[in-house]
This record gives structure tokens, C-alpha cells and sequence, in this order.
């Protein structure tokens, strides 16, 4: 599913298909301008032109029309054609391509110009630096400037160079699932990370329906509690569609549901929500973050699910506005104009419409987990992967510096 924040795996590319390549005589063409169209404006056909042409004149006779010996001009004629030092100049579409050459060079010329003048009047912008972002009010510590150059000074002095390293830790969510790891100490994680491959890749018997994971009860219990809040009624996608959907193949991974952001939107707003007063977020029921109570079941998952999104008010932070609302008042409508694959029903409803569809994806997480591994071994190593990938990021990532990075 596009954007979605579940299992990835990488796809096979696609082979790239090389047509043949065609031997063609080359032949240059001319434009040859021939008498006025019925409209008026003057036709032009191509026609092919010989290596060996001679002059421009004999190109006139050629074509039918008047060579220079019998165009009438004022101007005495010289015969033997343009002279100059350089061939090439008598070319029109030489001359033509110079002239635009000297108009773009000319452009950028003012171009550099007038930022170089107004780059010195501001003054706030230093070559190879990041000046530009910091503005005049900016200054260095004096004393941390001192010190940086006495010590680059002295690894000048001790030609000692240099390391220095990128690494790219800014993981955006989550989601201890999120990429396959190396994790030797337990010999669990491979074989489940293999058994969720093979469920979403070929799930075979295991591609039930939607309303055997996502069961009837549970929709009717959401049905109700959307109708309490006002939303529509969306019982006829219920009915119609989703409920008689395969949980793999015709739902997490319909490539229009993901376009919809359907399963996607819903789960992107109430995966983790940063409360006001506490350093812990508070997260959504769900496999794909770091929600730390009893997913063993799916009975036991909708009633933790359904009480979190309806009945836990939540401190958050708005616009510098603090409020106090249960998770389902932070969805937002899915708009047809920024995602035009939604139809223009379903963008009237589509508060709800995405309300169902993240319980049914998140149900289809927990009854893949239960599926392929007993709930205690993934839920304790979810519980481990979490503690040190997720909470311990930080300290972790300060400690490699340290100790690994810091000679």
C-alpha cells in the first residue's frame, strides 16, 4: 500500500527492455519555403539536401526560384558568394544559435551581477558557508571560536587529519518493524521476519476475508459509535465491499486504497500522539509502534482499540492551543483535490470511511502476527526491539559516538 507504514519488502526491479537499433542512411534536410497556403501564410516543405551542394545560388536554381544574378537590388552584386575568414558564419542557423548563446549569456552575466550587489549590501551571506541561514544577529562565542582554532591549529602542526561521517538516524516513526535488522542474540526474529514475508507474498488458504478478522460484531460496535458522534453512516461500503475483500491481496496491497490514504491517513494522525507533560507519547493499538498492551487477541485488540479512539481525551498542543479530544476528533477529511483517486462520495464520508478502513488494517496486523508466531515470542521480541531501537535511540546513538567514533 502507498505510504503505508506496515511490512516492507524490497520489489524486484523491473527489467529494462532495449529495442533494436535502426541503421538509417542519414540525410540532412532544408527547409524549402514554397508559395502561400490557402489561409495565406506561406507552407513549408522539407526536402532532402545534397552533400555536394553548391552555392546558395545554385540552391535557387534548384528549387525553382530566382537565383541572385536575376533578384532585383539596389546594392551592387558581388559574385562568388559571402566572403569571409570563417565558413561557417554564412551558416543562418549558426548565426541564429550565436545570437541566442550571446542573449542567455548576456542574461546571466546581470544575473550574477545584481546578486553579487545585492549580497553585498546585505552582507549576511558568506560564500561556502551557511551564513545565508543564520542572519546578521548571529555571531560566534568568542572563546568557542578561540578554542576551535588553537585545536585546528594544532592538528595542522601533528598532520593529523580529519574524520569525519555521516549517518543517517532520523527514523520518522516508530515502528520497530519498520526495516529487516540484524539480530543474532535471538534466532526468533529471522523466522518471523521470513513467515511475514511468505504470509504477504503468498498467502494462499490465508487470504480470507476481511469479515472473518475484522468480524461483523466488531464492525456493528464501530457502525454505533461513529453514528454517536455524528458522522454518515458508511454501512454500504460495509456491506458492498470490504467486509468480502481478501485481507492480503485485495486489501493491504490494493495500490487505490493506498492512493486513497484510506488505511494510511488515519494511521499517520494517531500512531503516536505527543501528549502535553509527558516525555511518553501515547500510542495506538496496533503492531506498527510501540504500544506495550496484549495484542494476543483480536477480541482483546478491538476493545483496546475502540476505547482509545473514542473515550481516552488527549492533551495536545494545536497551534500553540492547547485541547483535550479523544483521537477520533484529530482525523482530518481526505480531500479529492490533493488526492485525486478518491471519488467524490467517498470524500463526503470520508471521516468515517478511513475510520473503518484503519480498524480493519490494524486487525489484519494483529491476526498476521498470531498467524505466523505465538503472541508471547513476537510480542516480547517487539517489547526488546522497542526498548532499544525506539526508546534508547538517543543514549544508544550518543554512546556509539563515544565510544566507536570518539578518537
Amino acid at each position: 500500500m502507498d505510504e503505508s507504514p506496515s511490512f516492507r519488502r524490497r520489489s524486484p526491479q523491473k527489467q529494462k527492455i532495449h529495442p533494436h537499433s535502426m541503421n538509417t542512411e542519414s540525410v540532412d534536410y532544408t527547409e524549402v519555403r514554397t508559395s502561400e497556403s490557402p489561409s495565406g501564410s506561406p507552407s513549408i516543405a522539407r526536402s532532402p539536401r545534397s552533400k555536394t551542394m553548391g552555392t546558395d545560388n545554385d540552391v535557387e536554381r534548384q528549387r525553382g526560384g530566382p537565383g541572385e544574378s536575376s533578384f532585383p537590388s539596389s546594392f551592387p552584386k558581388r559574385h562568388g558568394g559571402m566572403k569571409t575568414f570563417f565558413p561557417w558564419m554564412r551558416s543562418y542557423m549558426f548565426r541564429r544559435r550565436l545570437s541566442f548563446a550571446a542573449i542567455g549569456a548576456a542574461f546571466l552575466i546581470v544575473g550574477v551581477s545584481v546578486t553579487f550587489i545585492m549580497m553585498k549590501q546585505h552582507e549576511n551571506v558568506s560564500f561556502g558557508g551557511a551564513g545565508q541561514f543564520m542572519g546578521t544577529s548571529v555571531s560566534p562565542d568568542p572563546n568557542l571560536s578561540a578554542a576551535a582554532t588553537s585545536g585546528m591549529a594544532a592538528m595542522a602542526a601533528s598532520k593529523r587529519k580529519l574524520k569525519v561521517a555521516t549517518w543517517n538516524i532520523a527514523a520518522i516513526n516508530n515502528n520497530p518493524f519498520e526495516y529487516w535488522i540484524t539480530y543474532d542474540e535471538n534466532p526468533e526474529y529471522e523466522k518471523i521476519m521470513t513467515a511475514i514475508e511468505g504470509f504477504l507474498e503468498n498467502p494462499g488458504d490465508k487470504d480470507v476475508p476481511v469479515s472473518s478478522v475484522f468480524t461483523e460484531e466488531m464492525y456493528g460496535e464501530l457502525e454505533k459509535r461513529m453514528t454517536e458522534v455524528g458522522w454518515d453512516n458508511v454501512k454500504s461500503y460495509w456491506d458492498g465491499d470490504f467486509k468480502n475483500r481478501k485481507i492480503v491481496t485485495e486489501f493491504m496491497k490494493d495500490p487505490l486504497l493506498g492512493s486513497k490514504r484510506l488505511a494510511s491517513m488515519p494511521d499517520r494522525i494517531t500512531n503516536t500522539i505527543n501528549v502535553v507533560g509527558s516525555d511518553e507519547p501515547v500510542c495506538r493499538p496496533t503492531v506498527i509502534n510501540m504500544y506495550d498492551g496484549d495484542l494476543s487477541t483480536l477480541p482483546g485488540w478491538w476493545s483496546a482499540w475502540e476505547k482509545f479512539m473514542f473515550d481516552t481525551p488527549l492533551q495536545v498542543e494545536d497551534k500553540g492551543e492547547i485541547k483535550n479530544d479523544p483521537p477520533y476528533k484529530m482525523l482530518q477529511p481526505i480531500k479529492k483535490a490533493k488526492y485525486p483517486d478518491i471519488t467524490e462520495e467517498e470524500e463526503k464520508v470520508s471521516l468515517p470511511l478511513q475510520t473503518m478502513c484503519g480498524a480493519i488494517f490494524d486487525a489484519i496486523l494483529v491476526h498476521m502476527m498470531n498467524t505466523v508466531s505465538e503472541p508471547a515470542v513476537w510480542q516480547d521480541l517487539k517489547r526488546t526491539m522497542v526498548e532499544n531501537l525506539n526508546k534508547q535511540k538517543v543514549p544508544h546513538t550518543l554512546d556509539i559516538l563515544e565510544n566507536v567514533y570518539g578518537d
